[in-house]
């Protein structure tokens, strides 16, 4: 993996989930940052894992999409705890990389669900919505 660097303080540590339950991030947190913390995440490279991992979510991995548009909202100012969260998200990857989009012609129904999370981004109050589109056993949207 291209960020294995980053994920050496962690061991072999693992998550059943890409991101933890009901983080809520602000982007005013940035402001509240220590000096060791500004310094980490000036050397972080955010935005290049948020972009390998949105291509991730698209094409091979729609499970950690929620978790990659939720932390794609601060590419542009990122700080600490969502580059932990994008640290979380690798990990989840790196302890699940058996994984992926399994399709059998058993069962060629179409079945789509969709939600949303009703005014969850803190800072603008707008929702998060989204959709997942099954047939022959996998994920096609």
């Amino acid at each position: 993996m291209k960020y294995d660097h980053l994920l050496k303080e962690f061991g072999n540590k693992n998550y059943a989930t890409p991101m933890e339950k009901d983080l809520k991030l602000r982007k005013s947190e940035a402001v509240s940052m220590s000096d060791s913390q500004r310094e980490y995440v000036k050397r972080f490279p955010y935005q290049n894992i948020v972009g390998a991992l949105l291509y991730l979510s698209i094409n091979t991995r729609p499970g950690i999409s929620y978790a990659v548009g939720v932390l794609a909202r601060f590419s542009k100012n990122p700080n600490y705890r969502a580059c932990k969260a994008l640290l979380r998200v690798l990990i989840y990857l790196r302890a699940t990389a058996e994984r992926g989009i399994r399709y059998t012609g058993d069962d060629l129904r179409v079945y789509a669900y969709s939600d949303a999370d009703w005014a969850g981004d803190l800072d603008s109050r707008r929702s998060t919505t989204g959709y997942v589109v099954y047939a022959a056993g996998g994920t096609i949207a």
